[in-house]
């Protein structure tokens, strides 16, 4: 949602150039709702954030795993058929008519930036994936510390250290005895 919506402003920005003349094309083609949708994907791209990253520290997870070309075109297929039923359903609520789509070039120029932004979304979550995917397995390595089996250790007063054995500050003197 968070890459569709954003597309969608981008395709805007690209075919309608003119700041005026896009904010009247907007308001005539039904995209009052842009701003609370804009808030409702920026929610949702933070909890899937959260989930892919989630997902790669579950147990057995192969978190990271779907090659990139494979996510990047079914985000790409999933975004320009939404862009394109979007636009469609905009317009029809709005009562605005269906022939502005293509004289004002906003689905073929909608669609090509929703391609662009598949890719980078894509390339993001893929990066995400991988980099959640290490730090969970390195989180996960067992420690290698040796473990200590059984110590015996056996009181003898046969050997007692010399001042040598722990090392020597030199000549000095003990306190007095009395």
């Amino acid at each position: 949602m968070a890459g569709l919506l954003l597309g969608h402003v981008l395709a805007y920005v690209i075919a309608v150039p003119d700041p005026h003349q896009r904010a009247f094309v907007l308001q005539r083609t039904g995209h009052e709702y842009l701003p609370a949708a804009a808030e409702a994907a920026l929610v949702l791209a933070l909890a899937g954030m959260a989930a892919v990253v989630i997902r790669a520290f579950a147990p057995g997870a192969p978190g990271g795993s779907e090659r990139f070309s494979r996510l990047a075109g079914r985000l790409g297929l999933v975004q320009v058929l939404a862009f394109g039923g979007l636009e469609v359903v905009e317009r029809i609520v709005a009562g605005a008519p269906l022939r502005h789509l293509a004289s004002d070039h906003i689905l073929v120029v909608g669609m090509a930036v929703q391609v662009v932004v598949a890719v980078a979304g894509a390339a993001f979550l893929w990066w995400l994936a991988r980099t959640s995917t290490k730090l969970a397995e390195t989180i996960a390595l067992p420690t290698s510390l040796p473990r200590a089996g059984a110590v015996v250790a056996l009181a003898s007063t046969s050997w007692s250290p010399s001042p040598t054995t722990f090392g020597s500050i030199g000549n000095v003197r003990a306190p007095p005895s009395s």
